[in-house]
């Protein structure tokens, strides 16, 4: 999973695509705009261009539209484990992964109230979605707790069949 999208991120910068085109067709955009972030090896915090969809967190050197802005990294949503105010340090808050804690720093005490708010809400929202699609599969016959593989030949159904 994680080679995948390394992988998509090598080929955007090979082809000097716009970082944008690396997100997924059916990513809707929630928020935007820049936090700093301090590094895993680095300490210090740098700014970065943070773009909020249903599905990531991605972070560029500068605003994702601009050409020559470099997509750093992604924070796959369904692995946020939580979201902590860190009210101790300046307008910062950590995002929990199985992977890392990351660090962010928002320039106000309002932006970080918005920033924790609409990732949690995000992540709530993936967690239901997964849910939703997990009753869809197993309603199908197929087992979600023991595969890890993508199922594609799911008979077709109306949703409200699950419900």
């Amino acid at each position: 999973l994680m080679l995948h999208w390394i992988d998509q991120i090598n080929v955007a910068a090979e082809e000097k695509q716009c970082s944008l085109q690396v997100r997924k067709e059916n990513e809707k955009s929630i928020r935007n705009g820049y936090l700093s972030k301090r590094g895993f090896f680095n300490s210090a915090f740098k700014r970065r261009y943070f773009l909020l969809t249903n599905q990531h967190l991605y972070y560029y050197t500068d605003d994702h539209t601009s050409v020559g802005a470099t997509l750093k990294g992604k924070i796959d949503l369904e692995v946020i484990e939580g979201i902590e105010d860190n009210a101790g340090s300046e307008h910062c808050f950590s995002i929990h992964t199985p992977f890392r804690v990351y660090c962010l720093k928002a320039t106000n005490e309002g932006s970080k109230r918005e920033w924790i708010k609409d990732i949690s809400k995000a992540v709530e929202a993936e967690k239901q979605a997964r849910r939703e699609g997990e009753k869809i599969l197993l309603a199908a016959g197929v087992d979600v707790r023991h595969s890890s593989r993508i199922v594609t030949d799911i008979p077709s159904m109306d949703i409200k069949d699950v419900r």
